[in-house]
């Protein structure tokens, strides 16, 4: 698994940063109710924009793999 965005591959960027953050929480990178980056963080680490990143962390959360806490950011969580 790649740990960089392919520029020119047709998946959307949204699934690639999907992929490479469940994988990192997966592979205990960010362990269960640890803060992930923010999502400047992620913009900057990725080069993506905003929305790009928070696309991609509303789909970790409706899929199990993260936890929004109000004004304290996005917690790693197990599926």
């Amino acid at each position: 698994m790649t740990q960089a965005i392919e520029r020119t591959s047709p998946v959307p960027y949204y699934e690639q940063l999907f992929d490479i953050l469940k994988a990192r929480i997966a592979g205990g990178e960010f362990p269960v109710d640890e803060r992930l980056p923010s999502e400047l963080e992620l913009c900057r680490e990725f080069g993506l924009a905003r929305a790009t990143v928070r696309q991609t962390l509303s789909k970790l959360e409706a899929e199990g793999y993260a936890r929004r806490v109000a004004r304290r950011g996005v917690f790693a969580a197990t599926p």
